[in-house]
């Protein structure tokens, strides 16, 4: 799978990233590189329950196309909660 950043600048290998959140964003921290602190944030959002529902909308996405999809991050006015 394909995951594209909220804003469309990052598109990275989901199975070459740890996807993660923190707090209000979701970010993702490259495998070649998990004992660096550096991370790539793929969305931001308003409250933290949009958040959450955009990180299960992600793992939704991979588990129902096994893996063969390309999944962008959607914007914060776009997520209901």
């Amino acid at each position: 799978m394909r995951v594209i950043s909220q804003d469309g600048y990052y598109d990275i290998p989901y199975e070459q990233a740890v996807v993660s959140r923190l707090g209000r964003t979701v970010v993702a921290y490259p495998l070649n590189d998990l004992g660096s602190s550096d991370y790539i944030q793929l969305a931001s959002y308003s409250a933290e329950e949009k958040a959450v529902k955009a990180m299960e909308e992600c793992r939704w996405q991979w588990w129902k196309h096994n893996g063969f999809i390309t999944f962008q991050f959607q914007a914060d006015e776009d997520i209901e909660v």
